[in-house]
């Protein structure tokens, strides 16, 4: 059975900033055909329809999104206030994760010598919390500041939640993590609750939090070189607006050559311009990669909406689709759609994207 630290087998979040930052240098007067200008839902290729004849409805956050019977849903990074994990059927195994957190912090205790003792009190013990078997664990990773890591068993499931606290605010971030855990209750798959709050991975917490985020990816079994996954963040007072796509383009532009007969002027943009998912209005950029020397031609595709501030419903949204990829590796394979395939399915599952219905 995995401890805390071990690697989600399935999990993959494709970095919006890895290989697309790489597509983004075409000037605006290369060539593009532009070929599917427009969502059309009317008729699904013949390779994609039969997925949608049996669907199921998933939650991730305060979202839902309708996605083949046949897929796979993998949680990636997820916040309630503070990253949270979830290990299932490891409840009955606390004590060994509270003994390695304490193991890998006592190993750094050298590092507070000398230090403030009133500061580092805390540093290495064990507290309970608010709810039964609630196991508290405070360490320190930059000296100017402690860690919380909250251990919280529930039926035969274990969350694990991390906080960080400057020492003049123990006490409210201790709440904070002590509010998460009470909040927090199972949840099985196809149950979508009706009360407010964020689904996550096995669970529920019901409430409203300042820091929310929620990322999902979709495995299709047909189609195994396809990834498909959204992140949706809680905007605070700000927006990032370096994070749309389309900006990212003019930064590239501007430091990468691009000139004719160049691998950038054969990326072939199936469709670019601005759109609007649900009530998320952003950017969207479908591109068909040609090969390179280390990989095969591939699709990737983006959507990005920076969202409202400080609103849980208009959040930040980073949609993502690649084709061509196989042990996490994009380009490793050759893609299994061809472009309306690859088009019809994005249009497909990014249409059903909507929030969750509450009472």
């Amino acid at each position: 059975m995995p401890l805390r630290g071990s690697t989600h087998p399935n999990w993959v979040w494709l970095d919006l900033l890895t290989l697309f930052a790489v597509i983004m240098f075409l000037k605006a007067n290369a060539y593009h055909r532009y070929t599917f200008t427009r969502p059309n839902m009317t008729e699904l290729p013949e390779r994609i329809a039969p997925l949608f004849e049996h669907t199921k409805r998933i939650c991730f956050g305060r979202l839902t999104i309708d996605v083949p019977t046949s897929s796979t849903i993998v949680y990636g990074p997820t916040d309630v206030d503070f990253p949270i994990a979830y290990i299932a059927h490891e409840a009955e195994r606390i004590n060994e994760h509270v003994a390695k957190e304490v193991e890998k912090i006592e190993k750094e205790r050298y590092m507070i010598r000398g230090l403030s003792t009133s500061d580092f009190a805390l540093y290495g013990k064990v507290l309970d919390g608010a709810v039964r078997g609630q196991k508290l664990v405070f360490g320190s990773k930059s000296l100017a500041d402690l860690t919380i890591a909250s251990f919280i068993p529930i039926g035969k499931d274990l969350y694990i939640q991390d906080g960080i606290t400057p020492f003049n605010r123990i006490e409210e971030n201790l709440a904070i993590l002590n509010n998460a855990a009470k909040n927090l209750r199972l949840r099985a798959d196809n149950e979508l609750p009706t009360e407010a709050g964020l689904c996550i991975e096995g669970g529920f917490a019901s409430s409203q939090y300042d820091f929310e985020k929620a990322t999902i990816g979709i495995r299709l079994k047909e189609f195994p070189d396809v990834h498909f996954s959204i992140l949706s963040l809680k905007n605070s007072k700000y927006l990032v607006e370096s994070d749309d796509i389309e900006e990212l383009i003019k930064e590239q532009q501007e430091v990468t050559p691009h000139g004719p007969g160049t691998w950038y002027s054969k990326i072939d943009f199936l469709r670019r311009a601005p759109r609007q998912i649900a009530h998320w209005k952003g950017s969207e950029v479908l591109a068909h990669l040609p090969p390179q020397k280390t990989a095969t031609d591939s699709h990737e595709f983006h959507f990005t909406s920076n969202g409202a501030v400080n609103d849980r419903l208009y959040t930040r949204l980073d949609i993502q689709l690649d084709t061509g990829v196989k042990d996490n590796r994009k380009g490793a394979v050759h893609p299994s759609l061809n472009d309306a395939e690859a088009v019809a399915l994005w249009d497909k599952l990014v249409s059903t994207l909507q929030i969750r219905p509450t009472q």
